[in-house]
């Protein structure tokens, strides 16, 4: 979560937006015309999970941005996970699943758009794990330019039984992941019709806990709105 946060906080710089914690209140200085829709959204989603992390850290700390290297080593949490992982054949157990609605006229490029924002800012989305060249577990995290957008989105239409939309979330969210291929998110957006889309995000333990997840859902709708 930390990473997601500080990934948070260094894009809102990089946009000219500057955040500033000080007696509980969350305060910001931006550039003229760095205020945008998106970046109003980013800070309203994050707004909590910012205030919980400044409190949570020396407000002399300088934030500093971690170099990620090609081949970093797994965290102890991480690497615990990958074991399981391997051991259970690439069980669905640390799965973590989630489901929104989206009522109305779906506006397609609004939300691809606000995925591959999502993709594009947090790192931990586009890493994959497997083993190095020194027969040790490390991640690679993926180029953004190297992406395709089939690597984690789904696009389909289903029948709108009750029953189908519980068998249509339940078979996504014990869909396996394989930490040496895939990125560790997967989102399927399947059409009721031409006024409900259901929309289902998957990610694994290994990148995430409900806590990220629920950050994330948050910062796509936030984000569809601000882009519609």
């Amino acid at each position: 979560m930390v990473d997601i946060i500080e990934d948070v906080i260094l894009t809102l710089r990089k946009n000219g937006v500057y955040l500033n914690y000080q007696n509980g209140t969350l305060k910001t200085k931006s550039a003229k015309g760095a205020m945008t829709e998106e970046v109003i959204a980013i800070i309203k989603n994050n707004r909590d999970n910012l205030i919980r992390y400044f409190e949570s850290v020396s407000l002399s700390t300088k934030l500093v941005r971690k170099q990620r290297n090609l081949d970093a080593p797994l965290s102890y949490s991480q690497y615990r996970l990958w074991v399981l992982d391997q051991v259970g054949g690439g069980s669905p157990q640390y799965n973590m699943s989630s489901a929104m609605w989206l009522r109305g006229d779906l506006n397609i490029t609004a939300f691809k758009k606000a995925l591959f924002n999502i993709i594009q800012r947090h790192e931990v989305l586009r890493t994959r794990f497997s083993m190095g060249s020194e027969n040790d577990v490390v991640q690679l995290v993926e180029k953004v330019e190297n992406i395709r957008e089939d690597d984690y989105l789904t696009i389909t239409s289903i029948d709108g039984g009750e029953e189908n939309i519980a068998q249509f979330f339940a078979k996504e969210s014990v869909r396996s992941f394989d930490l040496s291929q895939d990125l560790m998110i997967r989102v399927h957006l399947a059409s009721v019709n031409s006024a409900e889309h259901i929309v289902v995000f998957t990610m694994h333990h290994i990148a995430s806990d409900g806590w990220s997840l629920k950050i994330l859902v948050d910062e796509f709708s936030n984000l569809y709105s601000a882009y519609v």
